[in-house]
């Protein structure tokens, strides 16, 4: 009777042992597919930054392209509006220099 009680605690025992192993190799499988996921979303995450911060600089270079372009046109402008004052004055100039000959 006491080999059978002590055959069931050594048996008893190394079931517990094989549950602790078991549970010990689950535990390092579930931290490891855990690292996975969390690497994984951390690549996700920082393309996803990269994505928005190429968007931004993108965004930001379209509108300095258009300012760029606007203040070009501008300059353009006033290019033409000085050259037709410069005309009109060298016109009265030659007028001026005209009449005090005369």
């Amino acid at each position: 009777m006491i080999e059978k009680t002590i055959a069931v605690i050594r048996d008893t025992e190394h079931e517990a042992e094989e549950i602790v192993r078991a549970a010990q190799n689950k535990s390092q499988e579930i931290i490891s597919q855990a690292k996975k996921e969390a690497e994984q979303l951390i690549e996700e995450q920082v393309g996803a930054k990269k994505q928005a911060v190429a968007n931004r600089i993108k965004v930001s270079q379209e509108a300095s392209t258009k300012q760029q372009e606007m203040l070009l046109s501008e300059m353009g402008q006033e290019i033409i509006s000085l050259k037709a004052e410069v005309k009109n004055k060298e016109k009265e100039a030659i007028q001026l220099i005209i009449e005090h000959l005369v």
